[in-house]
């Protein structure tokens, strides 16, 4: 996997996000991780399986709140590069973009 991949991920983890990963870019198959913040966890799931998909969510009173999602770019070497995102309000958004270097 991509080291900026890495830094990316490892740096929503630290702005207090959690991660749930899916084995489907579609989102309907298993649940390979569930609101990780772990992120040896994410890296080694990630690389064990042909997941794209991360689901970013953030703790709440009563649990854990989706507010975004991240689509990774598969490489024959990894994954390489945010391939799609979407986020539920600006200031995710912001992360998210801060975190791949989307700001110019």
């Amino acid at each position: 996997m991509n080291s900026d991949i890495r830094f990316a991920i490892a740096l929503l983890i630290k702005r207090g996000y959690a991660i749930t990963l899916w084995d489907s870019a579609d989102g309907d198959g298993e649940i390979e991780l569930r609101n990780s913040t772990d992120a040896n966890a994410i890296f080694d799931r990630l690389g064990a399986t042909e997941t794209n998909k991360l689901v970013l969510k953030e703790r709440v009173k009563d649990g854990f709140r989706r507010v975004g999602e991240l689509v990774l770019d598969w490489q024959e070497n990894g994954f390489d590069a945010l391939y799609d995102y979407s986020a539920a309000d600006e200031e995710v958004d912001h992360d998210i973009r801060e975190a791949f270097a989307l700001i110019v």
